[in-house]
């Protein structure tokens, strides 16, 4: 078969599973856990285009050019699949932090068996499901050419949007049938499971709206015209219902990722006449941050000042949490081990009715979940971002590939910093639209192509 005739991404079933995934990642992939068929769905929609996407890396050669990025791709899969290696007892037994579950064993009278590196196989074989769908839509923007890759921005900037629009009837109505998770029956979540991921969500689509009506200036139809301020209304709603929501974390980064699509706009149009355009764009998100400060300071600073007396108990329980970590180093409990692991180890004195189930400090779970290795991992993929995201701004090339992907990297920094106090990309929703950001940042210009 001759390679131009492979399957085209923009054009063919793969295209329309790209977009289904998408679209399923958002409305579905909001809860982190104890939503199995919702997440299913999500996942059953990656596995052709996982398949897909493969088929086309390998017989076009296209992943020569991504090999870093697929060998540490590779890597981050080939961790949860070590740790359900089954060992011989003599093996595991050793493993630091495996001393309970011996003696747990021991007093039933039972003979250690062979058994694998995690403390919960169940939940490390649910990781790596939940790897499909962002390592799918990954491999796939690697195949994607310029239109496709604007298409499904737009996209994810329609499903961010809607799930914006759905928090606000969530608010205006106060009825249970808007509502996606049983868990979840108040205040503004969208389609997610909580206020703060439906915040980082809507904080991502930011940027990616400023790209989108950047690439609507280089036209002159009013078709484009109307599309631009289109997305600038969607930066207005998206800060007013960062401040209805009151999502701590939200709060303070929506001044600084504001900051930064502003400029990413005004440095794509700036010196030359679009430029007062992207002025305009600024003074419409402006009115935004107005409107939350006149209507919704008082309890916004309630919020705040809440921590002063009664915090959620997530900054108290860290040092727990490194020092449960540090149990189970060098190869960590397990991915998926958090909750039962951190159960064992809570001080007395610290329980309370709050269910802790999650670190709220993702680097810190990665830490006791897959270890220094794990931690490596993370710190190996913020290398790789931080090496194209400054290729893509030292590039002299313009048009939607750049400007696209430097919008991509300003998204990827809302996850890196909200998952210091949360663990946003542990949702299927955010997991697929970080993959989409990073897809975009290999495909974005990596050289300067001119020197002063």
């Amino acid at each position: 078969m001759r390679l131009n005739r492979l399957p085209n991404l923009s054009l063919s079933a793969a295209g329309i599973l790209v977009a289904l995934l998408a679209f399923s990642s958002v409305i579905f992939g909001g809860a982190s856990q104890r939503h199995d068929y919702s997440l299913a769905l999500v996942e059953l929609v990656a596995i052709p285009l996982l398949g897909l996407a493969i088929y086309r890396l390998v017989l076009t050669g296209a992943w020569r050019t991504n090999r870093w990025l697929l060998l540490l791709v590779a890597a981050v899969i080939s961790l949860p699949i070590a740790q359900l290696i089954p060992l011989p007892a003599s093996v595991w037994t050793s493993l630091p932090g495996r001393e309970p579950s011996v003696l747990a064993l021991e007093l039933l009278g039972q003979t250690p068996g062979w058994q694998p590196m995690s403390l919960t196989p169940d939940a490390t074989r649910a990781a790596i499901w939940a790897l499909l769908p962002p390592v799918a839509l990954l491999l796939a923007m690697m195949v994607m050419d310029t239109r496709t890759r604007l298409v499904l921005a737009a996209l994810f900037l329609v499903s961010a949007a809607a799930s914006l629009l759905l928090s606000w009837a969530q608010i205006a109505s106060g009825a249970e049938a808007l509502y996606l998770y049983p868990h979840t029956k108040v205040g503004a979540v969208g389609f997610s499971a909580n206020r703060n991921h439906l915040a980082t969500l809507v904080l991502m689509g930011l940027p990616i709206a400023a790209a989108v009506g950047t690439a609507s200036f280089w036209g002159r139809s009013a078709y484009e015209s109307s599309g631009r301020w289109l997305f600038g209304l969607y930066a207005v709603l998206a800060i007013i219902t960062v401040g209805l929501m009151q999502s701590r974390a939200g709060i303070v980064m929506a001044g600084p990722v504001l900051i930064g699509s502003l400029f990413l706009m005004w440095q794509a149009t700036g010196r030359s006449g679009s430029g007062w355009k992207a002025i305009g764009f600024a003074g419409l998100a402006a009115s935004g941050v107005a409107a939350v400060a006149a209507f919704g300071l008082t309890p916004i600073l309630a919020r705040f000042d809440a921590m002063k007396d009664a915090s959620d108990g997530r900054f108290d329980a860290w040092p727990t949490v490194i020092e449960a970590g540090g149990l189970f180093q060098p190869i960590g409990a397990g991915l998926g081990s958090f909750d039962p692991v951190f159960r064992s180890v809570e001080p007395l004195a610290d329980l309370s009715p709050v269910f802790f189930n999650r670190a709220h400090n993702d680097y810190l779970e990665i830490w006791l979940e897959a270890g220094i290795v794990g931690v490596a991992l993370v710190a190996l993929g913020l290398v790789w971002f931080a090496w194209r995201w400054r290729a893509s701004w030292m590039s002299t090339l313009t048009g939607s590939n750049a400007t696209l992907a430097r919008a991509a990297g300003f998204s990827v920094l809302v996850v890196v910093f909200h998952s210091l106090v949360d663990y946003p990309i542990r949702t299927e929703t955010i997991a697929v639209f970080v993959a989409f950001c990073l897809g975009t940042l290999t495909m974005a210009p990596s050289v300067s192509i001119a020197k002063r």
